[in-house]
């Protein structure tokens, strides 16, 4: 019998929010005590309840924009706010899984609160490396040496994919046995399916967060020199750390403006269907990407295929799945190989590739699947062999 897990996460809104709602309902239904802890605000706070989960809300977290000195003054009051209860429900030999910890070193004092309560700690990297590092490069040591402190206090890490194995080994020196690889998930928020766009020109998507690490400048180059072959939508809302390479962005855009179209907003649930439905494929042309992409997870749960470098998990995804097409390099010259790979195979083929994908993702990356996996990591943590220093979860 696995402890009461308490799940924790300041993100109340957006696919971080979603990712939350999913995973804890799979807890939920696979039979772990679960409770999640969140801002009042959370996103799916209602459905969480419909469902017969514990919700316990802290103070309602603002996430809107605003400048670098408001959002450090707002994110210490609701730590200080937040503190408190973190020790009030926190019991001896209870399981806190950290789900994207708020920033260090703030995110230290709730680490600490639950050790001083002698609760376990899980917590899921999904970056384990930051896909931007907040401090100036002079000091790139001091912050990587706070998150190596946040690592080196977990009982156990889960992460989605090999690639994150590897960087805990190597980056941080985190103990191989106490690492635990768990995949991402569908998420709910597609349709089962949509019918294929008619097939007059190639239309591609870039959704999501609008990031330097994403290569979004250079899929505004390959699709420029493709001249009207192919159209290209970015939809998405950018943050005040990315907002100076927006406007290299849209500097490019005004250069040649004819085949992209441009949403810049925050895109809800129900938004998202008919977003994913006018377009053939999806677009992922990433840099540096750790992390297991969500936006993949969406276009294949949508049929729809990815064309994509093979950053992070993601060629190991394109590989298992053949749900697309992968980015050799990650070029403007690459993406536009890879774009014309796209016209090669076909419309009809590009439309299997989205079945198979989403056929994957349904047979081995269910949150079912995760669900029972992620309780086997917190029955591993009651375990004398686990606690002697062997392997937690593979």
């Amino acid at each position: 019998m696995t402890p009461k897990v308490i799940v924790q996460t300041p993100e109340p809104k957006a696919s971080a929010a979603l990712y939350v709602f999913e995973f804890v309902k799979a807890l939920h239904e696979s039979g772990v005590a679960v409770a999640l802890f969140s801002p009042e605000n959370f996103e799916y706070a209602a459905q969480l309840r419909t469902a017969g989960i514990e919700f316990l809300p802290a103070p309602a977290r603002p996430v809107s924009k605003a400048g670098l000195l408001a959002r450090l003054w707002r994110n210490a009051v609701w730590v200080a706010q937040t503190a408190a209860m973190q020790l009030r429900i926190t019991k001896p030999g209870d399981i806190v899984h950290f789900q994207f910890l708020i920033h260090l070193p703030l995110g230290f004092i709730f680490l600490w609160l639950v050790r001083f309560r002698r609760a376990g700690i899980v917590f899921t990297a999904h970056d384990p490396l930051p896909h931007k590092w907040r401090l100036p490069a002079s000091l790139r040591r001091l912050e990587k040496g706070m998150l190596a402190a946040a690592y080196r206090m977990c009982d156990a890490i889960i992460v989605h994919n090999q690639v994150g194995k590897t960087i805990l080994i190597r980056e941080f020196q985190y103990p191989e046995q106490r690492i635990a690889i768990v995949p991402h998930g569908p998420l709910a928020a597609a349709p089962e399916s949509a019918a294929y766009p008619r097939a007059d020109v190639l239309r591609l998507l870039l959704f999501g967060s609008i990031r330097e690490n994403k290569g979004v400048s250079l899929a505004i180059e390959a699709v420029q020199k493709l001249h009207g072959r192919v159209r290209l939508t970015i939809a998405g809302s950018v943050t005040a750390a990315h907002s100076e390479y927006w406007q290299h962005c849209q500097e490019l855009i005004r250069r040649n403006p004819d085949s992209i179209d441009v949403m810049e907003r925050y895109f809800e649930d129900d938004e998202l269907p008919p977003l994913l439905a006018r377009h053939h494929a999806v677009l992922m042309p990433y840099l540096d990407f750790f992390s297991e992409s969500g936006v993949a997870s969406l276009a294949l749960s949508s049929e729809r295929p990815i064309i994509s470098t093979g950053a992070g998990g993601l060629a190991e995804l394109l590989e298992e799945s053949g749900g697309g097409i992968l980015i050799q390099t990650a070029t403007a010259d690459g993406i536009k190989a890879a774009i014309e790979s796209a016209f090669e195979v076909g419309f009809e083929q590009l439309r299997q590739q989205g079945v198979h994908g989403a056929a994957y993702l349904k047979a081995s990356r269910s949150w079912k699947t995760i669900g029972e996996k992620t309780r086997q990591v917190y029955f591993s943590l009651r375990s004398p062999v686990v606690q002697s220093g062997q392997k937690v979860a593979a």
